[in-house]
C-alpha cells in the first residue's frame, strides 16, 4: 500500500529552512523536513543582518524575544566611494542615511539566530537525507533519496542553498555572474565607539562592509579579487589588520582583527524560474546576491512570509499545498523584488568598482549626488524592508 503524501517537504538545513519550518508549523499543513548529511562543523560565527521589517516578522514567530543577546541596532548607514580622503578638509562619508527610531537594520550573530529558532519550534524534527531524485508525476512530487528511499508530497520547497541540488534536478536554471571576488570575513574591534553605524567603502578591487556588533565591535565583509583575498588571509590578522587600516582610515581609530578569518568565494546568480510543478525554490536557492547591500537573508525572510500568504489563502479555500495557484501566487509575488535586488547589486558592484579613470569619476559624482536627491529617502525606506514586498509577517501580523 503506497503511503499517503504529505502536504509539504522541507528541504535544507540552514537559518532559512529553519524560519521556513516555524512558518510552516503555523500553517495548517502537514509537512516533513529533509536536512542534507553534513560532517559535524564549527559553530557559525558569521552574523546577519535583518532589516526592521525582519525584526517584525522574527518577533510575529516568538524569535526575537529568546535571543540570548540583543541584536545590535543599525541607525545609521555611512558610504563612501574610494578609499579615506587624501586631503586635508575634503569631506569623508559623503552618503549617509539616518533613522532615530525605529532601526533601519540589527545584526545579530547567526548562531544566536539558530539558537533562537531551536528554541521556539515545535515541529518535526528534520530527517538527513541527501536527496538524489526528483520527480512530479501527476499531483505529487517523488523526492529519491541516496539510501533509495521514496518521499512523497504534494508541494516540495527548497531552501538548499545556492548550489541547489534540487534546483538541478527540476532542470531550473541558474544564470551566474562572473564577478570573481571572495569576501574575506571577520570580527574585529575599533578604538572608538561604532555609534550603531553601518558602514560601507567601494574600493577599486571591491566593497568594504563593517557592521557593527557591539560598541567596540564589528563583523567585517571585505569583497576583493580572489587572488588578493586568499594572498591577504594567508598572511595572517596582523597583516589584515594593516590593510583594513590602509583602506578604511582611521575615523574608527585603530582596528584589529579579533576572531579566525574565513574567505567565501562570491558565485551570485540570477534564477530565471523559481517554480516548476510541485517546487518551489526559496531563499539562495532562488536567488543568490552579492553581499555589499547585506541583503540576501532579508530577501530570503521575504520569501518566506510571502509564501506564508500564499498558503493562507490556499487553506482557507480548502487548496492542497501543492495546487497550482500558489506556486503562480509565490512566482507573482517574489519577482519584482528579487530582479530588482539583483540588478542593484550587481550594477552598483560594477560601477563604483571601476579602476580610476572617467566611468570612475562620473560614478563617483553621481555618488555624492544622491545624497541630496528624495530618491535617498527612498532608498532608506527600501533597507528598512516592506517596500518592494509587503506580506503579513512584515507588518508583524500571523497570516495564520
Amino acid at each position: 500500500m503506497t503511503k499517503k503524501p504529505e502536504e509539504l517537504i522541507l528541504i535544507g538545513g540552514g537559518l532559512t529552512a529553519k524560519c521556513l519550518a516555524l512558518m510552516l508549523s503555523h500553517s495548517g499543513y502537514s509537512y516533513s523536513w529533509l536536512a542534507q548529511k553534513k560532517e559535524a562543523v564549527r559553530r557559525d560565527k558569521r552574523t546577519t543582518t535583518i532589516h526592521h521589517a525582519g525584526m517584525k516578522m522574527l518577533s510575529a514567530l516568538g524569535v526575537w524575544d529568546k535571543m540570548s543577546e540583543p541584536a545590535c541596532p543599525i541607525h545609521t548607514i555611512a558610504v563612501a566611494k574610494g578609499g579615506p580622503p587624501n586631503k586635508s578638509g575634503r569631506k569623508d562619508w559623503p552618503l549617509r542615511w539616518h533613522n532615530d527610531a525605529p532601526a533601519m537594520a540589527y545584526v545579530i550573530r547567526n548562531a544566536v539566530l539558530s539558537d533562537a529558532l531551536d528554541a521556539v519550534y515545535r515541529g518535526p524534527a528534520p530527517y538527513a537525507a541527501d536527496i538524489t531524485g526528483f520527480e512530479r508525476t501527476s499531483d505529487v512530487t517523488r523526492l529519491t533519496d541516496a539510501n533509495g528511499a521514496e518521499h512523497h508530497c504534494h508541494l516540495a520547497i527548497a531552501c538548499d542553498g545556492s548550489a541547489s541540488t534540487i534546483r538541478s534536478l527540476a532542470r531550473l536554471k541558474a544564470v551566474p555572474f562572473s564577478v570573481k571576488q571572495t569576501a574575506l570575513v571577520s570580527l574585529l574591534t575599533t578604538e572608538r565607539p561604532l555609534h550603531q553605524t553601518a558602514y560601507q567603502r567601494f574600493l577599486p578591487g571591491g566593497p568594504l562592509a563593517i557592521m557593527p556588533t557591539t560598541d567596540y565591535e564589528g563583523s567585517l565583509v571585505w569583497s576583493m579579487p580572489d587572488e588578493a583575498a586568499q594572498k591577504l588571509a594567508e598572511a595572517g590578522a596582523e597583516a589584515v589588520s594593516s590593510a583594513l587600516q590602509n583602506s578604511f582610515g582611521d575615523c574608527l581609530g585603530k582596528m584589529t582583527i579579533c576572531d579566525d578569518i574565513l574567505l567565501w568565494p562570491l558565485k551570485p546568480a540570477f534564477m530565471p524560474t523559481i517554480t516548476a510543478p510541485g517546487l518551489i525554490l526559496a531563499g539562495d536557492a532562488a536567488h543568490a546576491l552579492h553581499p555589499l547591500a547585506g541583503m540576501g537573508f532579508n530577501l530570503a525572510l521575504a520569501d518566506i512570509a510571502e509564501l506564508a500568504d500564499c498558503l493562507k489563502t490556499a487553506h482557507s479555500r480548502g487548496l492542497s499545498a501543492g495546487h497550482l495557484s500558489v506556486q503562480q501566487s509565490y512566482a507573482a509575488k517574489r519577482r519584482a523584488e528579487i530582479i530588482s535586488l539583483t540588478a542593484v547589486t550587481q550594477s552598483v558592484n560594477w560601477l563604483f568598482s571601476q579602476p580610476d579613470g572617467l566611468l570612475s569619476s562620473l560614478s563617483e559624482l553621481g555618488f555624492v549626488g544622491l545624497g541630496a536627491l528624495p530618491v535617498k529617502n527612498k532608498l532608506k525606506q527600501i533597507a528598512m524592508g516592506g517596500q518592494l514586498s509587503r506580506p503579513s509577517l512584515f507588518s508583524g501580523v500571523m497570516p495564520f
